[in-house]
């Protein structure tokens, strides 16, 4: 089966970022537009407010977790998912830039610089045939992604454990 490489998350799409809302808010929100009076819409919008309100912390864990997941897999993908341009003032550096999906970013990619074009040429088509400079931008952009996954991973670890207590010592 030909997956194709997924940048996007189902979870952190329910959190929101720190400049979109969550999208259980968004729901809850809602019932401002409709009748007040109605008893079970009252009931079950109250109850479904307060489990959200009692495992939103949870949802925030799942959403991380799922973030961790989506950037090992973005790393696991690397060389296959690479891409080049050319920027900079004078369009003297060549970027390579790959899907990597981070939470409170807009851009669902992680990009580094990883030569000038007065080494490695200016055409772009000649770019990913080129085994050095491949290379050098698998090298830089895998220390970029590690850096970010391990944060983040940390960050994961630490919220679990304060959700959950010690797990690994309780086994």
């Amino acid at each position: 089966m030909d997956l194709k490489f997924q940048n996007d998350g189902v979870l952190s799409k329910i959190v929101g970022t720190r400049k979109t809302k969550s999208q259980c808010d968004l729901f809850i929100d809602q019932s401002k537009f409709y009748s007040d009076t109605d008893a079970d819409l009252a009931e079950f919008t109250g109850k479904l407010n307060q489990l959200y309100d009692e495992n939103k912390e949870r949802f925030h864990l799942m959403s991380s977790i799922e973030e961790v997941i989506m950037q090992l897999r973005a790393l696991d993908k690397l060389q296959e998912n690479i891409k080049f341009s050319i920027g900079g003032r004078n369009s003297e550096y060549i970027y390579a830039r790959v899907p990597f999906y981070r939470h409170n970013h807009e851009k669902k990619t992680i990009t580094e610089i990883i030569g000038k074009t007065e080494v490695y040429g200016i055409t772009l088509s000649e770019f990913p045939g080129n085994k050095d400079l491949m290379a050098r931008a698998m090298f830089h952009l895998s220390i970029k992604m590690r850096g970010v996954i391990h944060t983040n991973i940390e960050y994961v670890d630490n919220l679990f454990e304060k959700i959950f207590g010690d797990v690994k010592n309780n086994k």
